[in-house]
C-alpha cells in the first residue's frame, strides 16, 4: 500500500489577486512526494502530474488552478483509491459575477472507448496497462471575467493556465497567435452574453 497524492484543487480568488494554483485551502499543508521515488516504489508509471488548464473558475481574478495526476497501472491486481475527494457534485461559486468552477474527476482509461466516470467510488480494480486520471476541483472566481486585463488573459494562455477557446468564450479575448486580437476582443465583449450552463466538469485533459 502507497500514498501518492496529493491532488487538490486550487485556491479561491480574492478581491485584488488570482487564487493560488494546486493547493486550496484543504491541501496547502500537504507535500508531494517525487513521482521518481513512487514509480520505483510502486508498480505505476506516471503519465502526467501538474496542474490542469481551464479549472480556475474565470473572474475578473481567476481561481487557482486544479491538479492532476495520471498514471497506468503495471502489476495485476491492483487497487486504487482515490480518498477525501469533494467537490465532485457541486463547484465552487464565483462571486461579483464570477464564473463558477469545475468538479473534480475520477477516471479510468480517459481518452478511450473504455472510458469510466469514476465519481466517488472507493475502491477501483485495475488490470495491468488500466489508466487513472484524477483532477481535483476548480477554486471560484471573483469579478467580471470579461473586465480582466486582456494582458493577464494573454499570459495565461501563453501559461497554459487557460486555453485559447475559453479565453475567447469565458473571458471575450481573442487570441491570434501570441498576441490579442484587440478589435475582435471589443466586438466580442460588447456583444450579448450567451447565457451561463450548468456547472462545468473538470476538462477531459
Amino acid at each position: 500500500m502507497a500514498s501518492i497524492g496529493p491532488v487538490g484543487g486550487g485556491g479561491g480568488a480574492m478581491p485584488f489577486a488570482d487564487g493560488s494554483d494546486g493547493a486550496g485551502g484543504a491541501t496547502g499543508f500537504l507535500r508531494n512526494t517525487p513521482v521518481e521515488i513512487t514509480e520505483a516504489e510502486v508498480p505505476i508509471r506516471f503519465l502526467r502530474y501538474g496542474l490542469a488548464p481551464d479549472t480556475g473558475a474565470p473572474g475578473l481574478w481567476r481561481g487557482g488552478l486544479s491538479a492532476v495526476m495520471e498514471f497506468q497501472v503495471t502489476a495485476p491486481e491492483t487497487v486504487v483509491t482515490a480518498r477525501n475527494r469533494n467537490r465532485s457534485i457541486m463547484g465552487a461559486w464565483g462571486l461579483h459575477g464570477a464564473g463558477e468552477a469545475c468538479v473534480s474527476r475520477f477516471v479510468k482509461n480517459p481518452d478511450t472507448d473504455q472510458a469510466v466516470e469514476l465519481g466517488n467510488t472507493d475502491l477501483v480494480h485495475c488490470a495491468p496497462g488500466d489508466v487513472i486520471r484524477v483532477t481535483g476541483p476548480g477554486a471560484g472566481g471573483w469579478g467580471d471575467p470579461f473586465a480582466r486585463p486582456a494582458a493577464l488573459v494573454l499570459r495565461d494562455v501563453q501559461r497554459r493556465a487557460v486555453s485559447p477557446a475559453a479565453a475567447a468564450r469565458d473571458y471575450g479575448v481573442v487570441i491570434e497567435g501570441d498576441a490579442v486580437d484587440a478589435a475582435a476582443t471589443e466586438a466580442l465583449r460588447a456583444a450579448p452574453r450567451p447565457p451561463r450552463g450548468s456547472m462545468p466538469s473538470a476538462p477531459a485533459a
